[in-house]
């Protein structure tokens, strides 16, 4: 699968990078108002005065974000259009020290999520099949087993993420340095949509494999039934189809023996 790791040779001396231009990287939490969204922030006032922010967006490589939105579910949106339609306030924060290790965790957990409805739905813990913004933001950081100061359990809103930005702790503020790398992207964004539908397009067939492997036991268990194939060539080719599934870099929420 084609990643963001190789826009150096992609672009070669092409691509001009400020010193003071910070890509964006899995995991860092873009913090957005929708220009018809102030009502939503209002609302919020009411738990947390301080909130600002109407929707709450994970990036998941340089120019690619993971979203949750209303008639869309759970998707990846190129970084540019992530701003379509948002206030100029928006802000981008880091979680601090975050290992390489971790980082990785960060990556896989993104797609994991993919294609799931768009639901908020308060009373449950961990949303299984559905997701909203903030939700999915929570969720990424806890399948990936890395704690972040919002609410665990019930309902977790955009104003919990302002709280993470405003206390300036564990979460430093990158929004200047994004604002860099967007001049970037915008003077190469037929490139990095290349990569960026690349990407996507591999996460997608990665996905339909686990269900192909899972017609393929349906395949091979009737055939054992029908006395076409042994039961040693059965549960070898079980066996191997089990591998695969354990060994993929790639997991999904809805995949067959996740």
């Amino acid at each position: 699968m084609l990643n963001f790791a190789v826009t150096d040779l992609f672009f070669g001396s092409n691509m001009k990078i400020p010193d003071n231009a910070s890509p964006i990287t899995a995991g860092d939490i873009i913090l957005v108002t929708g220009k018809d969204s102030h009502a939503l922030v209002t609302a919020q006032k009411l738990l947390i005065p301080s909130a600002v922010s109407s929707h709450v967006v994970v990036a998941h490589a340089e120019a690619i974000c993971i979203d949750a939105r209303p008639k869309f579910g759970v998707r990846h949106r190129f970084l540019l259009d992530v701003f379509d339609e948002v206030e100029p306030t928006w802000r981008v924060i880091r979680k601090n020290n975050i290992t390489p290790t971790e980082q990785e965790a960060i990556l896989k957990a993104c797609p994991y999520f993919l294609f799931q409805s768009y639901l908020i739905h308060p009373l449950e813990r961990i949303g299984k099949s559905k997701s909203y913004c903030s939700e999915l933001a929570r969720k990424i950081y806890y399948k990936a087993n890395i704690p972040i100061n919002v609410p665990q359990t019930g309902l977790v809103i955009p104003a919990h993420f302002d709280l993470l930005h405003q206390a300036g702790d564990e979460w430093q503020d990158i929004t200047n340095e994004v604002k860099q790398w967007l001049d970037v992207v915008k003077d190469n964004e037929r490139d990095f949509r290349f990569l960026a539908d690349n990407m996507v397009y591999g996460l997608k067939i990665n996905r339909k494999r686990f269900f192909d492997r899972e017609e393929m036991r349906k395949r091979l268990l009737k055939q054992a039934k029908s006395g076409r194939i042994s039961q040693e060539k059965l549960e070898g080719a079980l066996a191997e189809l089990d591998r695969v599934d354990r060994e993929v870099t790639y997991k999904f929420w809805d995949s067959p023996r996740r």
